[in-house]
């Protein structure tokens, strides 16, 4: 998995002309062949493709279960790869990654950090994809806590630790 698609991000090519992003979603509900939320799917008829796990961003406010999502600010496969941004250092792609990383935090914001589930959120202003995710009690990103110790403290209803750790920055920081 992973928080794909936060709302309907513009592509790169799309950002360069100041262009409206059509929705996102049926290639990746095709790709994985995905089952879909019974309740958003009933609610959106016409957009069943936005139901899977592939949008998790879309699909989080139908969930009646917690969910505990660690995700990269500026997720740098969905900025390079997904959204087809070049990998270089120029103005046009910094103001591309700064942006894709708002629309990303509203999205976090919104769904998860507003959420009345006990939703759990580790999200750090990085640019990487999971890289330092992958070994999850070893980087210390957010408030001194990692995210294998946040999330087990969630799972576990430990309460010892923060649940929602979200490092709010307007621009990459690791």
């Amino acid at each position: 998995g992973g928080y794909f698609f936060p709302g309907n991000p513009s592509t790169y090519a799309e950002f360069m002309k100041n262009e409206t992003a059509p929705p996102r979603g049926p290639e990746l509900y095709d790709l994985y062949n995905s089952t879909v939320n019974r309740a958003c799917s009933d609610a959106n008829p016409a957009n069943g493709y936005r139901c899977g796990p592939a949008n998790v961003g879309y699909l989080m406010q139908y969930l009646q279960t917690p969910v505990y999502v660690a995700e990269n600010q500026f997720d740098k496969q969905q900025i390079f790869k997904e959204m087809q941004c070049p990998d270089e250092q120029t103005k046009e792609v910094e103001e591309y990654v700064l942006y894709y990383g708002s629309v990303m935090r509203a999205s976090i914001e919104k769904r998860v950090v507003a959420s009345v589930l006990g939703d759990g959120l580790y999200f750090p202003s990085c640019l990487q994809h999971t890289e330092n995710l992958n070994k999850p009690f070893n980087s210390k990103l957010i408030n001194n806590t990692s995210y294998g110790e946040s999330m087990a403290d969630w799972f576990f209803g430990e309460n010892r630790l923060p649940h929602i750790l979200f490092q709010n920055s307007t621009v990459p920081t690791c």
